[in-house]
């Protein structure tokens, strides 16, 4: 028995040559179930939440897939209980998690970093920063105090800004706005005037009807139409500052992973680094085409955030991250690290790829 990669390079050697090779490894071979290893996953969204258990499902049917009946593992869906999937994996009540780092900032303020962060990087750029930058490792080196090893299983991409009744003309205009918003970015609203509150996903066309609500952040276009977000409000803001590149995870017991057999270990790793792409990609293209229709057949405004709105949202962005990092040492490690490969693909940006875009028009 071997134990969990220590490090990214290990990681990368057992994970990305076995995908590039198709996702089945030769040394696999068909196992009696009274035999096969059996485990649960369990989800930190209902069976009802649009996108995200499929996205879990598919994760639990590749593992299956990949490990050809060695291992078998059930997807669980979450109940009331969506927000303990973190402490439920560490105490062996659950061999493997499917969740965001965003839910973690209770155990750390370090966690959330890792699902990407407000002004941050984008879902491409977060993952050149875990896969071949300092990110994994250091995502690893803070889940293993807490007995876990992480592994990243999707990225929903770039968001929106959010849903709003009126139109937003300047930063006056946000003063004494009701926005749905939680986490980090109802504190960077917070700062610039606006009164975020918490409400639930499946509570929010309601709230913007009524105008219990004045605007709403979500996801991106694809969530918020299965949501119904375009039947409350029509003033719909871009660019989605909070969450350019929402990190999803694959949680796994450190204890539990260290029982399987080195083939089993790569290709639970595997199966990840597969889900990853192929939702990255899905989450990609399902926005694309949700945009089209938002516009084309649901006649919504689609706007961009005024100068001085962004400014403000970037100046606290930086403030609250900043006030983070002083208050936590691995915290501020997990900053550094992205602010510094942020610089660098930004440097990178206005001649490659970002560049390239510009110019395509």
């Amino acid at each position: 028995m071997t134990s969990a990669p220590k490090n990214r390079r290990q990681f990368l050697r057992l994970g990305l040559p076995a995908l590039a090779a198709a996702g089945v490894l030769a040394g696999c071979s068909e196992t009696d179930t009274d035999t096969a290893l059996h485990w649960r996953m369990k989800c930190s969204w209902h069976k009802d939440t649009p996108g995200l258990y499929a996205s879990a499902q598919r994760l639990v049917d590749r593992i299956n897939a990949q490990t050809q009946g060695r291992l078998k593992v059930m997807l669980v869906p979450a109940q009331e209980d969506g927000f303990q999937v973190f402490d439920q994996v560490a105490a062996g009540e659950f061999e493997l998690g499917y969740s965001t780092p965003m839910f973690w900032a209770g155990k750390s303020p370090a966690c959330a970093l890792f699902a990407g962060a407000p002004f941050g990087l984008t879902g491409s750029e977060l993952n050149q920063w875990l896969l071949a930058g300092e990110g994994l490792s250091l995502w690893r080196e803070l889940y293993a105090h807490f007995g876990l090893l992480p592994i990243p299983a999707g990225n929903l991409g770039a968001q929106m800004a959010g849903w709003f009744a009126r139109e937003v003309r300047s930063l006056r205009s946000v003063r004494g706005l009701k926005i749905r918003a939680t986490g980090l970015t109802a504190e960077v609203w917070n700062r610039i005037g606006a009164q975020a509150r918490g409400v639930n996903g499946d509570a929010l066309v309601a709230a913007l009807k009524d105008r219990t609500l004045d605007a709403a952040e979500w996801m991106g276009p694809w969530h918020d139409t299965e949501l119904g977000l375009h039947t409350a409000a029509t003033n719909y803001y871009f660019p989605g500052w909070q969450e350019p590149g929402t990190n999803l995870e694959c949680l796994i017991n450190q204890t539990a992973f260290a029982t399987l057999a080195p083939d089993l270990q790569a290709s639970v790793e595997t199966a990840c680094l597969a889900v990853h792409l192929e939702e990255s990609a899905l989450n990609a293209v399902r926005n694309q085409q949700a945009l089209l229709n938002l516009v084309g057949v649901h006649k919504v405004n689609v706007r961009k955030l005024p100068a001085d709105v962004l400014i403000a949202l970037s100046q606290a962005s930086n403030a609250v991250l900043t006030e983070i990092a002083n208050r936590d040492s691995f915290a501020k490690k997990v900053y550094d690290s992205l602010s510094a490969f942020r610089e660098q693909t930004r440097q990178w940006q206005r001649v490659g790829e970002g560049a390239f875009v510009v110019a395509r028009g």
